[in-house]
């Protein structure tokens, strides 16, 4: 079976000398692994479409063990595979004159197939417009691209890459339009030089601990924030501002991006279709040098920022699950901290922890105020939360609010110092949360 399938095992080295060579990507992992059944050391750190080969692999062996559960006889299985799959199998050979004429008759016969994706079609196109000469070069960078960025991502990578640059395009009609814009290969190397020199970018913009920030600390604080919105709308403009503003400039736009998303995402919730249209006409300002002062950045995107009333209001209502949304919340307590105190935690390492001034579980004590009817409604609201140490949130899990303004007293975070209120109610939740709005 191995020799008519496989090939032939050397006697001495105990390798195979294979029927099938696949392409110069995967033709390593090929040969060293599926070939001779070992499985990789680490599947996490395969490149992307090894790990496709790879999951196909075991896709396969898993579902041959589940047809022959009950009978594992090498005569019944040998007949399966030479029998019920190999004689049904039908490949198709088709003879190229070169090599980029090989990428023209793929394209056309996916055409009639299942779709291809927009990396796909983008890299036929590529490398069948490029020249002879140029087309090592072009699969070269074209790897070293996708291996920064992973397959899955690139299409992504490639349209905020495109709209930092150009008019906003939805998703199925990026290729069209590179198509239109690249047409010969020097253009070929042009794009795929800015693709290789932003790509360490794309990747750092949703990592605030890459080597790539190196030690800005400002950049990585505005960075971790954006990864805890989940904002990727922005990544145009920042793409925009990264490559045509100087380092603190970047910052600086960082930060009024994050300020907006906080404002108008995480705490007004409004609509999300309107930015990535504002942040696509801002970035172009900026790779045009229309828009070269924070200023003009700002005003570029000043539709899109919630005014200090509107926030206010927002703020003095909103209501963020810690079931959900415990890192935000943590977030929204600790930049209430540094404010009221002057101080510099960082919500992700500090060791305080979050206290429901209401019991997260309800309690006996709180009743009166707070009958189950409305307890749900109430006890994640922002004004319900405050920040303790952990052996004093442990002390009053289940304590009566005037035991546990005791402890709040104690507190190094003024937050819960500051705590005021004789009883706990509704009204004091409404009225210490316009505060904190303020």
């Amino acid at each position: 079976m191995s020799k008519k399938y496989i090939g032939d095992k050397d006697p001495a080295s105990l390798t195979y000398s294979s029927k099938l060579q696949l392409n110069e990507n995967n033709d390593s992992f090929f040969q060293s692994n599926l070939l001779v059944f070992r499985p990789p050391t680490n599947v996490a750190t395969l490149q992307d479409s090894d790990k496709q080969i790879w999951n196909a692999y075991v896709y396969f062996i898993e579902k041959v063990n589940e047809l022959f559960t009950e009978e594992k006889n090498g005569e019944i299985i040998t007949n399966f595979l030479n029998k019920d799959i190999a004689e049904r199998l039908m490949f198709i050979q088709i003879i190229v004159e070169d090599e980029l004429s090989a990428y023209t008759v793929f394209e056309t016969l996916n055409s009639r197939g299942v779709g291809l994706t927009v990396t796909d079609l983008l890299k036929n196109y590529l490398f069948s417009i490029s020249s002879q000469v140029d087309l090592p070069h072009v699969k070269s960078k074209w790897k070293k691209i996708v291996d920064v960025i992973g397959l899955d991502d690139f299409p992504t990578f490639l349209r905020h890459f495109w709209i930092s640059k150009n008019k906003l395009i939805r998703q199925e009609y990026l290729f069209r339009a590179i198509k239109e814009s690249i047409s010969d290969s020097p253009a070929v190397i042009d794009l795929l030089d800015s693709l290789e020199d932003n790509a360490r970018l794309y990747k750092a913009l949703s990592n605030y601990s890459d080597t790539f920030w190196g030690d800005h600390r400002e950049i990585k604080k505005r960075i971790k924030e954006l990864t805890l919105f989940k904002e990727k709308q922005a990544y145009p403009i920042l793409i925009a501002a990264y490559n045509n503003l100087n380092k603190e400039d970047f910052a600086r736009v960082l930060k009024l991006v994050s300020t907006l998303t906080f404002r108008y995402t995480v705490i007004a919730k409004l609509h999300t279709n309107l930015k990535e249209d504002v942040y696509n006409k801002a970035a172009i300002k900026i790779s045009t040098n229309e828009s070269t002062k924070i200023t003009e950045i700002a005003q570029a995107i000043k539709t899109l920022y919630p005014s200090d009333n509107d926030f206010k209001n927002d703020f003095a209502s909103k209501s963020i699950s810690t079931k959900r949304g415990k890192k935000i919340v943590r977030y929204v307590l600790f930049s209430l901290e540094n404010h009221i105190s002057q101080s510099d935690y960082d919500f992700e390492e500090n060791p305080g922890t979050i206290e429901h001034i209401l019991p997260e579980n309800g309690n006996e004590n709180y009743l009166t105020e707070f009958p189950q009817a409305i307890h749900e409604s109430v006890v994640y609201r922002l004004g319900n939360y405050t920040l303790l140490e952990e052996d004093k949130n442990r002390s009053c899990e289940s304590l009566p609010f005037q035991d546990k303004k005791e402890i709040f007293a104690t507190s190094q975070y003024k937050l819960s110092t500051e705590i005021q209120s004789n009883t706990w109610s509704p009204n004091s939740i409404d009225i210490r949360q316009d505060r904190l709005a303020n």
